[in-house]
């Protein structure tokens, strides 16, 4: 299990090494250097996906086009402050 703790909550994670064995692992070892720390989540749809950047530190709005936000950007961003790793 692998839990993302942001400042909006946590994230829980479970990897499934048997249907997707080097995706799993590839994702487990970058947890474990810390790679997503500070990682900050531009787009949620609850239930669906998540979708981060680790090249930009802040953001202070997303907008698309002419019509302005997107009902999936969230008004706060997002951030991973820790990423936990447990058996």
């Amino acid at each position: 299990m692998i839990t993302f703790k942001t400042n909006m909550g946590d994230i829980k994670i479970e990897l499934d090494f048997e249907s997707t064995p080097i995706s799993a692992k590839n994702f487990l070892k970058y947890c474990q250097q810390g790679f997503y720390e500070g990682t900050i989540f531009h787009r949620v749809i609850k239930g669906f996906m998540i979708q981060g950047i680790d090249i930009v530190k802040s953001i202070e709005k997303v907008k698309t086009g002419s019509k302005g936000d997107h009902d999936d950007v969230p008004k706060e961003p997002i951030i991973v402050e820790k990423v936990i790793v447990s058996e």
